[in-house]
Formats: structure tokens, C-alpha cells, sequence
């Protein structure tokens, strides 16, 4: 049965404010997603595009995956744990700013979705330990290659420091031309 499960979602476009309707997804397994794994890699899977007017959101929403790590000789010099066959992984992501309700709350709900989504399969699963991991980590804990997962957040992190150095600078240059004596 398939476990990855993506919810009809209602939104509002913050920038035309036009309603439109969505897919979200919330449950992933790459084994069977495999077309979803790049969204995930370079945590876009909630990013959402208006079709009236093109503007590009993200949806604060959580997400629980199922990922297969391979073994490490199928990883070819890759770092990270030596794994002699296949090891099933449950990594959940949290929303960022979720009103009133816990994390633990919503990683059981979505446990309990995959448990009847699974049927007998849950058996399987019963016994994978699950990961709760920061959502702007999510490329790290499913890649591959951590090194190369680790490699494109250090990039995101320079990109938005350059941006938060800039936007610094010309605001001290904004407020300098203010200043009177």
C-alpha cells in the first residue's frame, strides 16, 4: 500500500490575494516518491506557486519521510555511518511556528496516518526509531552524501548572511544620510 500522502490544501495567495487549492504533501516515502526526492534535497517540497499571478510561497506545514539509506559500499567513499544493508529511516519535520499544538502531537497524528495508511506494513515500521529534525535541516538528514547535504546549507547560509550584511550596510547608509548636525 502506499504510505506518501499529500493533503488538498486551500490557500490565499499573499501577494494577489486570489484563494486556490494545492497539493501539500505530508507524508513522503523516497522509495516510492522517488520523483519528490530533489523537492526534499533542496527543501522546496513546500513551496508553493499562485497560478494567477506566479508568486512563490512556502507553507509552514510538517512532514514526516521514510528514507532508505543505502549501504556504504553502494555509496561509494561517501562519509557518514557504515551500514552493511539498507536501513529504513522516519525523520520527522516540524513546522516552524505551529499555534498551540506540540511537536510530539503532530508527529503521532502523522504516525497514526502511516500506521493506517500501512496496514500489516506498519509491522516494519513499528520498530524504526523516528528522528525529529529541524525543518532547515531537512537536505542533511536525507542526503545521500551528508557532505555534499552539508556543503548546499553552508551555501544557503552565506547567500542569506551576504543578504543580511547588505541590507545592513544600506540601512546604515540610509540612516547617515538622515543624520543632520
Amino acid at each position: 500500500m502506499a504510505c506518501s500522502l499529500a493533503q488538498v490544501t486551500q490557500l490565499t495567495c499573499p501577494s494577489c490575494s486570489v484563494d486556490f487549492v494545492t497539493e501539500l504533501w505530508i507524508i513522503i516515502d523516497t522509495d516510492e516518491r522517488g520523483d519528490l526526492y530533489a523537492a526534499l534535497a533542496d527543501d522546496s517540497i513546500h513551496d508553493v506557486l499562485c497560478p494567477h499571478c506566479g508568486h512563490v510561497g512556502r507553507v509552514d506545514a510538517p512532514l514526516l519521510v521514510c528514507h532508505t539509506v543505502l549501504p556504504t559500499a553502494d555509496r561509494l567513499n561517501r562519509a557518514g555511518p557504515i551500514y552493511t544493508k539498507p536501513v529504513r529511516r522516519l525523520f520527522f519535520f516540524p513546522p516552524l511556528n505551529q499555534a498551540g499544538v506540540s511537536d510530539e502531537a503532530i508527529a503521532v497524528s502523522l504516525l497514526n496516518v502511516l500506521r493506517d495508511r500501512l496496514g500489516e506494513e506498519w509491522k516494519a515500521f513499528a520498530r524504526t526509531k523516528l528522528v525529529s529534525v529541524p525543518r532547515p535541516l531537512l537536505a542533511l538528514a536525507i542526503a545521500d552524501d551528508p557532505e555534499a547535504g552539508l556543503a548546499r546549507i553552508r551555501g544557503k547560509v552565506a547567500v542569506q548572511l551576504a543578504q543580511l550584511k547588505w541590507e545592513k550596510t544600506k540601512g546604515q547608509q540610509n540612516t547617515s544620510n538622515r543624520i543632520t548636525h
